[in-house]
């Protein structure tokens, strides 16, 4: 993914999550509603919201026997987040945004009252919330008994267990419900044509974020994004916003609340100093985001900040790794496997930029330790992607943009250090494009120039490139210039991608599904991709400035880009949900 140079500028944060609930529970399930009863939910065969479940290890999170039962009252139980587990420390069973948990129900020493014992298990907000006029188990006197249940959960996720008599209660977990808008048709190609004539949706009523930032409507946002996957499995990504009165930029997270990322959060990093911008964003082992950063402003320089907790609600004093102005622009991050960083930056202060490496191990935050310097390429650095192949080294792919000149290279690092290299190829042509390691272990780069888009495949053993295979230049498909172009790996193991295209005055974002892992034809020119034309692609117009592209961890595709709102005609972030693999039919939310 290219990034380009943009003035941005000063925001305020506020915070406050709400959630949003609704009972989708598919499959032919018993399910205890919010109002106590019990229904079937039986499964169709159509699209729309649903809930799919996701077994987990069984685990117990109440158990009364150690001498205090529940009688003729409810007891509280939070089951969502990070929680009590008996015998274990507190920790995450069940992710906070799930809709509805499976659990386990054990009744033991159980004493009737007025003839009848029975539980009711139901969601509440307080142990006060009267239950529903229904049973959820019944229990005799001093006998043992268990059901299973699906209990949909409150706002906070909670439920609540009350006891008509009294009895020891056991609650075993052995699974949640997570809202998932997917499509259980089998599609073919009369579906795909029907949806391209009827069904695209461009949806531009935004629904309400879980923070709200009504300062947003005073700047551009989108610049410089940088998409990731959180370890919850979901979507997240850091951009530039920059004030319409002109002035520094600040960054901004935004965290999908689900896979769609429909509802989101987002939080402006205030606190980073100085002008930040070219945003990079990976994850430390807490699922806290790390992001490294280039200071437009005195002493200018390659930044590196931690976020303090998941949401980037608070950020540690960034720490400044190079100082100088053109010091480390275009900084690309990533996780390597002894557990430090690998940051890849271009060094532009010389005649020709320089590709350039630091090494960051960070015990704690305050005793962070730098290898400076680690790999250095002169002639590129421009748009460097970080890709780990199978043995831990990085592959290093940046570009050197210089007209006619123009170029890709490889650099293969011979430790996950990369404090030396094994070889670098070079490619001729492109001026940017993006890398990403195939399903069977090799390295795919795809770059662009003009209305040309090539690919190469590296072998990891030998790292040399076969190709370039170039792409015809379709004018349906590529009608002028391509700006930039973003690739990641779908659920099936090939590679799926963006770019920008640039056929008039409005640039558009056309979304591509390679069918091969190579998404090349080895040897030939024939290549196999499923582009905007045919009917398993998308087009969405017009948009396209900065973009990327995340695969969630329910397969679907994710794409984050600049581009204009119809309603004002600004141009601010944008994010397109897919609904299936094919991108067929996808939302887009200003």
């Amino acid at each position: 993914m290219s990034r380009n140079d943009a003035d941005d500028g000063d925001a305020r944060r506020t915070a406050g999550p709400s959630r949003v609930r609704w009972a989708a529970i598919g499959a032919a399930c018993a399910v205890a509603l919010g109002g106590g009863g019990f229904g079937v939910v039986r499964a169709v065969v159509e699209d729309g919201n649903k809930a799919v479940y996701v077994p987990i290890e069984p685990t117990r999170v109440l158990d009364t026997r150690a001498g205090d039962p529940v009688s003729n009252s409810s007891r509280k139980l939070v089951v969502e987040g990070d929680i009590a587990v008996v015998g274990s420390e507190n920790r995450t069973v069940v992710p906070a945004d799930a809709s509805a948990v499976a659990v386990n129900i054990t009744v033991t020493e159980g004493r009737k009252r007025d003839g009848y014992g029975y539980v009711t298990v139901y969601p509440c907000d307080d142990s006060t919330d009267a239950p529903p006029n229904a049973s959820s188990l019944n229990f005799e006197n001093a006998v043992d008994i268990a059901n299973g249940l699906n209990v949909t959960t409150s706002y906070d996720g909670s439920i609540c267990l009350y006891v008509w008599g009294t009895a020891d209660l056991i609650v075993d977990v052995v699974g949640y419900y997570e809202d998932h808008n997917h499509d259980d048709r089998y599609p073919t190609h009369s579906f795909f044509d029907s949806v391209l004539s009827n069904l695209r949706v461009d949806s531009y009523e935004r629904p309400s974020p879980m923070v709200s930032l009504s300062s947003v409507e005073d700047y551009v946002t989108g610049y410089h994004l940088d998409a990731g996957i959180a370890l919850s499995g979901r979507g997240a990504l850091v951009d530039r916003i920059v004030p319409l009165s002109g002035g520094a930029g600040t960054l901004r997270y935004r965290w999908c609340a689900n896979h769609s990322c429909l509802n989101y959060g987002e939080s402006l990093l205030t606190d980073l100093p100085g002008d930040p911008m070219h945003p990079s964003l990976e994850f430390n082992e807490s699922g806290h985001p790390i992001i490294a950063y280039y200071d437009n402003a005195v002493p200018y320089g390659l930044r590196l900040a931690e976020c303090l907790d998941e949401y980037c609600i608070d950020v540690a004093p960034p720490l400044q790794l190079t100082t100088g102005v053109d010091t480390g622009q275009e900084p690309e991050i990533a996780n390597l496997i002894d557990g430090g960083m690998l940051i890849a930056y271009r060094d532009g202060t010389g005649a020709t930029s320089t590709l350039r490496t630091k090494r960051v191990i960070c015990p704690t935050w305050e005793s962070c330790s730098f290898q400076n310097d680690g790999q250095s390429e002169p002639g590129g650095g421009h748009d460097p992607t970080i890709v780990m192949s199978p043995n831990g080294n990085p592959f290093i792919v940046h570009f050197k943009v210089d007209g006619a000149n123009s170029k890709g290279y490889i650099t293969r690092c011979s430790s996950p250090a990369c404090t030396s290299k094994d070889s670098t190829s070079e490619l001729s042509g492109p001026l940017g494009g993006d890398a990403v390691l195939t399903s069977d272990g090799g390295l795919l780069v795809m770059g662009y120039r003009g209305s040309t888009i090539y690919a190469w495949r590296c072998l990891v053993q030998t790292c040399a490139p076969a190709g370039p295979n170039t792409y015809a230049s379709d004018t349906e498909v590529l009608a002028s210039t391509v700006d930039e172009l973003a690739l990641d790996i779908g659920d099936d193991g090939y590679p799926v991608g963006v770019y920008s295209d640039s056929p008039g005055s409005d640039s558009r974002v056309v979304y591509f599904k390679c069918v091969s892992t190579d998404c090349f034809v080895s040897g030939g020119s024939a290549y196999e991709l499923l582009w905007n034309t045919q009917p398993q692609g998308s087009t969405f117009d017009p948009r396209g400035d900065y973009l990327d592209i995340v695969v969630s961890a329910n397969g679907m595709p994710l794409i984050f880009d600049q581009g204009t709102n119809p309603g004002d005609g600004q141009r601010n972030l944008s994010t397109i949900s897919c609904a299936n693999p094919y991108c067929l039919p996808y939302v887009r939310m200003p």
